[in-house]
């Protein structure tokens, strides 16, 4: 399959080019490792925009559990 988005380094800073639009866009890091999973994290939400949601989400009750809400939440208030 191929990808929606690409990673280039530009004088230090590293960027990413969307394939199906060829917007490119810096990232403003020069950190390889970090840029990398940047890229990897944007080409796994354009493969499945649902899956985002879900992890999303236990990112953010991994970090603050009492935080976590659901869809009911905000209507229950």
């Amino acid at each position: 399959m191929k990808e929606r988005f690409y990673l280039f380094k530009r004088n230090g800073i590293y960027y990413v080019e969307d394939g199906a639009t060829g917007r490119q866009h810096s990232l403003k890091i020069t950190d390889g490792p970090a840029a990398r999973r940047i890229l990897h994290a944007k080409n796994e939400a354009a493969r499945s925009p649902m899956m985002n949601v879900a992890m999303a989400k236990v990112y953010l009750s991994a970090h603050d559990p009492k935080n976590a809400r659901t869809h009911l939440a905000g209507r229950d208030e």
